[in-house]
């Protein structure tokens, strides 16, 4: 009789304790920073609820930041409207034909969700081996200022000033070719908040320092977007490749009113615009134009210039580098313009045969970043 007692007071115990354990909430993890995210600050995750489920504890997680920037001093314009962002945010803006400008806070989860979505981009990512690894967060912002119509931007960050970005022009400079023009960055002030300081940081487009300008890249890249679209599903990066040059070749024509430079810069200063649309342009344009549509296309471009010395020319150049199948070729679609597939000189070609038609001096950034060339691509 004892024993069949406690027995069945040990299962009443072991019962009474299954159920305390199950009754107890479960304990929340703490959610991780979004990506490219530079502050130490947390983004709270909102939690699911179904009917009959107790509510989740309140979270213990570090708040975000309260702190604010004014616009006017983020962007150093007195024609700021009135407001601030957080530094959980990013201010981007565009100057208008009056100088005014047009601000709009985005936050940083919410740029970090869009670059995440991003399938093909009208840029390299082949520079980016060579930039200092904490600006690596800054180029989901620079791509999300230019496919959302903003020339600049003021980002509060943690990891770098405006120091590291203009000790970074050059690979951004390649990265992001718009109207051959720089990255620059400008650091405003330090806004500190429970002991972390945020170097808030302006950083702009000089290609596009107006807002008609950024219009025009944007059609531009539409246009080479459009163009992208026409390749064949299952085209190989040799076939995308052929297909790009050959429409840049056949469609835009030499700008060659060399009496008229200073009128031509005036006209349009839109490289990728004047390129795609426009259907005129100089060697700037092919290139730029050739390295937008082979990065959308999802073949590695990169722009490379220097001067072309020889019989009959002499000048400042641009050309391209592409990747096919692993290997780097060489492109001129400016010195290819005009002609038939079959006569094609300057298509996927190595240094050496390059040099062969004329000797070019590249450009001692190009020497340090550029990858070499040593072969030509046989076309079947």
């Amino acid at each position: 009789m004892k024993r069949t007692v406690a027995w069945m007071l040990t299962l009443v115990l072991l019962v009474l304790a299954g159920c305390g354990t199950k009754a107890e909430p479960a304990a929340t993890a703490p959610t991780e920073p979004f990506q490219g995210q530079t502050e130490p600050n947390r983004i709270e995750e909102a939690t699911e609820s179904t009917e009959g489920t107790a509510a989740a504890p309140e979270s213990t997680e570090a708040p975000i930041p309260k702190a604010t920037l004014a616009w006017a001093t983020a962007f150093r314009n007195k024609k700021a409207p009135e407001g601030s962002f957080g530094m959980d945010e990013v201010a981007f803006c565009v100057i208008n034909e009056d100088r005014t400008l047009t601000v709009r806070n985005v936050s940083k989860a919410e740029i970090a969700a869009w670059a995440a979505a991003q399938t093909a981009l009208p840029r390299t990512r082949y520079y980016e081996q060579f930039m200092d690894e904490e600006i690596l967060p800054l180029l989901p912002v620079l791509d999300y200022a230019l496919a959302h119509g903003f020339s600049r931007f003021c980002i509060p960050t943690t990891d770098f000033h405006g120091g590291t970005v203009h000790a970074n022009s050059n690979p951004l400079l390649r990265t992001f070719r718009v109207n051959a023009g720089a990255v620059d960055g400008l650091s405003i002030t330090t806004v500190t908040e429970d002991g972390v300081s945020y170097d808030c940081v302006l950083v702009s487009f000089q290609g596009i320092p107006l807002g008609d300008a950024l219009a025009t890249y944007q059609a531009g890249v539409e246009a080479a977007r459009q163009i992208v679209a026409q390749l064949p599903p299952e085209a190989d990066e040799l076939e995308k490749v052929r297909f790009l040059y050959r429409w840049l070749t056949e469609h835009v024509r030499y700008y060659d009113d060399s009496e008229d430079w200073n009128g031509y810069y005036q006209q349009s200063w839109s490289l990728i615009y004047d390129a795609l649309v426009r259907k005129e342009t100089v060697c700037a344009g092919y290139s730029e134009a050739f390295y937008c549509l082979c990065n959308l296309a999802g073949v590695e471009c990169i722009t490379q210039a220097g001067v072309v010395a020889a019989a009959g020319v002499n000048g400042s150049h641009v050309w391209n580098e592409a990747r096919i199948n692993g290997e780097w070729y060489l492109f001129d679609a400016t010195w290819d313009e005009g002609l038939p597939e079959r006569l094609y000189h300057f298509f996927a070609i190595s240094d050496e045969t390059m040099q062969s038609y004329a000797t070019r001096y590249v450009d001692a950034l190009d020497i340090e970043y550029d990858p070499p060339c040593p072969n030509d691509l046989v076309l079947p």
